[in-house]
């Protein structure tokens, strides 16, 4: 079909008539689910449930406590972990931030507790700044 055709007035070249050019995307919350789309997600639900369930009473001996064979007890008593090579920047940031910070915190505290410490910090002071400047364009 031409451009001479009489319902091809009015189109853009992507095929959306002017009328629907400016038109804004539609709210994902609006949207609704329709029934073919619903029942494939059950009937996919129904299908991945029994595999699922499956994988997990086959990785481990679902509900008897066994789930390491001896040969692999044996195997984890062996075991020696070896950290990798450190590089110069490595040693600086350890020799002037890390082991100072680690002679200053108790033995007993767990690393993964310093960490959650230090994301709560680093979540509050970006929950401090989008509450002062909510576009980011503000002087904060």
């Amino acid at each position: 079909i031409g451009s001479s055709h009489p319902k091809a007035i009015g189109k853009l070249s992507s095929g959306l008539p002017r009328s629907r050019r400016n038109m804004p995307l539609p709210d994902p919350a609006m949207v609704r689910w329709t029934k073919p789309t619903f029942c494939a997600l059950c009937i996919l639900g129904l299908v991945a449930l029994p595999q699922l369930l499956g994988a997990l009473k086959r990785s481990a001996t679902f509900g008897t406590g066994t789930f390491i064979s001896d040969e692999g007890r044996k195997s984890l008593q062996r075991y020696k972990y070896v950290a990798g090579g450190a590089t110069p920047l490595d040693n600086v940031i350890n020799a002037y931030w890390w082991n100072p910070i680690a002679t200053i915190l108790p033995a007993w505290l767990a690393p993964n507790l310093i960490t959650v410490v230090g994301t709560l910090g680093v979540l509050l002071t970006t929950l401090a700044l989008v509450a002062n400047a909510p576009t980011f364009t503000e002087s904060a």
